[in-house]
């Protein structure tokens, strides 16, 4: 008996000893909250505009990444306060598409200052201190521009006499309406045979510059050909040119950017010569960069590749757009 009675109790000491040994179960954590990431956008233009938006959201909400979009009006100032306002918030980052190139070096300090790293989309900034911008992701625009400055010269290659050229300009002293500007003009510069006669800013929008070269035709000017800084630009020109008798492809040359569904069914219909392609679905590669920046890695620019789109690179037939 003796014996069974320390057997039972030898039992008990080492349960007990189990117990003590198991490890204690852990509260119960909050799940981790999903980055939020603020995005600065510009009011829309077009359907090349609305459709880098969407892919920015569609982007971000596949990645589990809030995002806190604010809409601007097409100003400087406007821009600047919305920086300021998710600065203020304390967003993990910052996506912003710069109305214009130069200026923005004040609230970039303010942001890195707070540790929030901003990434530059689809235009560049000016600034005096690089480490103030954490990436860009967007286009090389002055090779955009060499290229509708090549392919002009291929329209025109059999063409012994001058070639009179009208410039649609886009938004006043943004990075890409500077920088394919100089790309067009440092070829045809190489060329006397090619003049630029008018270059006027249109702010990428169709109704301006419709209207612009209406009143540039109705002066008894007509252009051998345009090229336009966007698609929509090149839209509403091409449609004052209808209104007067002229008809895109044969009176006037046109060469545009972008890529947008009905610029290509211009092309393929030879209304439109040639288009430069801007794709704006560069949402993924912005998530890419905002999560290495998460990481606390330090992600290099990402400039996406450049193509031409003629009649007859696109033989095949004409692939929907979604813009």
């Amino acid at each position: 008996m003796k014996r069974i009675a320390i057997g039972a109790g030898l039992a008990l000491c080492l349960a007990a000893l189990v117990f003590f040994l198991k490890p204690a179960s852990q509260p119960p954590q909050e799940p981790k909250a999903a980055p939020v990431v603020g995005y600065v956008d510009i009011l829309s233009e077009s359907s090349w505009r609305d459709r880098l938006s969407a892919s920015i959201r569609e982007a971000a909400q596949a990645r589990g990444i809030q995002l806190l979009t604010l809409e601007c009006d097409r100003t400087q100032n406007a821009q600047i306060q919305a920086l300021r306002s998710l600065i203020t918030y304390q967003v993990d980052a910052i996506v912003f598409t710069p109305v214009v190139l130069s200026g923005w070096d004040n609230v970039l300090e303010e942001a890195r200052a707070a540790g929030i790293p901003v990434i530059v989309v689809e235009r560049s900034v000016k600034i005096s201190d690089g480490d103030k911008v954490a990436a860009y992701v967007g286009y090389d625009y002055k090779l955009q521009g060499e290229l509708a400055a090549l392919q002009l010269m291929t329209a025109f290659r059999d063409r012994e006499d001058g070639v009179d050229v009208v410039e649609l300009l886009g938004t006043v002293g943004a990075s890409n309406t500077v920088e394919r500007s100089g790309g067009i003009r440092s070829l045809l510069g190489k060329d006397e045979k090619y003049q630029i006669r008018y270059s006027v800013n249109c702010d990428f929008m169709f109704s301006k510059a419709k209207e612009t070269f209406r009143i540039y035709l109705r002066n008894d000017r007509c252009p051998d050909a345009l090229i336009a800084h966007s698609d929509a630009m090149a839209l509403g020109a091409m449609e004052a040119m209808k209104e007067l008798g002229l008809e895109p492809g044969k009176d006037i040359v046109v060469i545009s950017f972008g890529g947008q569904q009905e610029a290509l069914e211009a092309l393929e219909a030879g209304e439109i010569y040639a288009i430069v392609e801007t794709d704006p679905n560069l949402g993924p590669a912005v998530m890419d960069t905002v999560e290495a920046l998460l990481r606390g890695e330090n992600p290099e620019d990402m400039v996406m590749e450049d193509q031409v789109l003629t009649r007859e690179s696109m033989r095949d037939g004409i692939p929907a757009r979604g813009y």
